[in-house]
């Protein structure tokens, strides 16, 4: 299971006097203030090398984990408001565990399945 860790702006991080806004590529928005759990891949790594972003280590952040981390793909997705939120859902996920679904290629045809089906509603 890819890393999740918690992130969030820091606040040291100013251009022309105002505090630098990290983009968001999965939730399309910027990290916001308070921070926000995100999965762990190169574009975050980089955040955390040049300073963007810090990592928030401790139990206080536990609880803002998403509840949906013992959920079927297919509970996830239904909960979905929108295309751009299955579609988003289905390139994190893709994404992140390409290399565990190489070999379950059973398990692909089911995520993909599942996008299809609600892009189709």
């Amino acid at each position: 299971m890819p890393a999740r860790v918690f992130l969030k702006p820091n606040p040291e991080q100013k251009i022309d006097g105002k505090q630098v806004k990290v983009y968001d590529p999965v939730h399309h928005d910027f990290l916001p203030e308070s921070g926000r759990f995100v999965i762990l891949n190169p574009y975050w790594v980089n955040r955390l090398r040049y300073n963007e972003v810090l990592r928030v280590d401790g139990l206080e952040n536990q609880e803002k984990q998403p509840d949906n981390q013992n959920q079927t793909d297919e509970e996830i997705v239904s909960n979905f408001k929108s295309k751009k939120e299955v579609i988003s859902f289905a390139a994190e996920k893709f994404g992140n565990e390409f290399a565990d679904m190489l070999d379950e290629k059973k398990k692909l045809d089911e995520l993909k399945a599942i996008v299809i089906t609600e892009l189709n509603k």
